[in-house]
């Protein structure tokens, strides 16, 4: 609740803070400020199919034999992953009565704790509505046998590879769905949630 708040007086304008400071409705200004960021918030779902270079190897194989049942092999030089994605965009929904219902049932700040309310808060849903999605696919591999100093010296363990297909699927699905608009804000860090679908609308909390 605290960093709505700051987050709202940071983001309030130089002017709007200067008028808010003489004012009964300073408050007001940077409970504005903060819903707006609110406003800009997002979530990124994942629907991730992740296959190693052996499974990759293994169907290209499989399909070959398909249409030439002696098909030779294909050469398994690399090691990694490939990654298809289809990822969705959800975007806060914060209208009045999620607003009024926000303030009058989890609202709690230092100066005016109720710890009933936080505990209300963690348990609390909130509705983002579908925004638009993106699918493509994505690798994250090395030769097996190294020969030059190169391939050598930039070396990767398995899971670091398996990193390296998380960060490239974030990264280029928040690109093609946001246009790298730094404005936005998006929901990171969520170890335990549920997500609930009714009539389009999604719920996180």
């Amino acid at each position: 609740m605290e960093l709505i708040q700051q987050k709202g007086l940071n983001n309030a304008t130089d002017n709007s803070m200067v008028v808010a400071g003489g004012s009964q409705l300073g408050d007001n200004v940077v409970k504005d400020a903060g819903e707006k960021l609110i406003n800009k918030t997002y979530a990124i779902i994942y629907d991730i199919n992740v296959k190693n270079m052996k499974q990759v190897y293994d169907e290209q194989d499989a399909k070959a034999k398909q249409t030439d049942p002696n098909a030779a092999p294909v050469e398994r030089l690399n090691e990694g992953y490939q990654a298809s994605y289809t990822a969705y965009l959800f975007k806060i929904d914060f209208n009045d009565s999620i607003s009024n219902s926000f303030y009058n049932e989890y609202w709690s700040d230092a100066s005016n704790h109720n710890e009933a309310k936080v505990e209300k808060f963690k348990s609390a849903l909130f509705p983002y509505k579908y925004v638009s999605r993106y699918s493509s696919s994505v690798s994250s591999s090395q030769v097996k046998k190294p020969t030059t100093d190169l391939e050598k010296a930039y070396r990767r363990t398995m899971p670091q590879l398996l990193d390296g297909i998380a960060n490239k699927i974030n990264k280029e699905a928040i690109e093609k769905l946001t246009g790298n608009n730094e404005s936005l804000l998006f929901v990171s860090g969520v170890s335990n949630y549920k997500i609930f679908y009714d009539e389009k609308v999604l719920f996180l909390h």
